[in-house]
């Protein structure tokens, strides 16, 4: 079947022809859903619904491996910098060690552009929406590229123990011009290192 929409659930039926004039009832509606495609800048996602449509998380790698054990993740929906409702924004708890957590986009195709990936960025104490807080020593966030499938991935931007942001957060924007005409992939890794501090 062509023409499709991608992430769109379509209704079906079915039928027996046994020869002319000798059909058996309809069966359905029976559904099914397409699959994600790749998708065009401009995009906007405002994480009101965890997990969004067409992003994964996963619970294990590194940016040298790559995601691994995808759908689960320690990061869970919350509102930014612990203020509202749990929507619009997701948070992970870099607290004890050896976490590495990932949340991965879909892919994009970046012809055409310029373009650029920008998003909010906040560090606060535990559930505290007034003390900014201090990632550990090993403590790692980053903003990670692949524009080979997931075999190598980029990295785009760095938060980590020396990092100063303030309680109202940051707002990082990346120019990609550098990788027009790619189709590429985004991730924010979190890891608390080995280090429980």
């Amino acid at each position: 079947v062509t023409g499709l929409d991608a992430i769109t659930t379509y209704d079906f039926y079915v039928q027996a022809v046994c020869g002319p004039a000798d059909y058996s009832s309809w069966t359905g509606p029976l559904a099914f859903a397409t699959l994600c495609d790749v998708f065009v800048p401009d995009y906007l996602q405002d994480f009101t619904t965890i997990t969004p449509d067409c992003w994964d998380v996963a619970d294990n790698g590194d940016p040298t491996t790559g995601p691994t054990d995808l759908g689960n993740s320690s990061w869970v929906a919350d509102e930014f910098l612990n203020i509202g409702a749990d929507d619009g924004a997701y948070k992970i708890n870099l607290f004890f060690n050896n976490k590495r957590d990932w949340l991965i986009s879909p892919l994009f195709d970046l012809t055409g552009g310029p373009f650029q990936v920008e998003f909010d960025f906040g560090i606060t104490d535990w559930n505290s929406d007034t003390n900014p807080g201090t990632l550990g020593s090993d403590d790692l966030v980053q903003l990670l590229m692949t524009n080979d499938g997931g075999a190598t991935w980029i990295t785009l931007v760095t938060y980590d123990s020396t990092s100063v942001v303030p309680i109202t957060g940051a707002h990082p924007v990346v120019n990609l011009t550098a990788y027009s005409g790619q189709t590429v992939q985004f991730a924010i890794y979190a890891t608390d290192g080995a280090i429980d501090d």
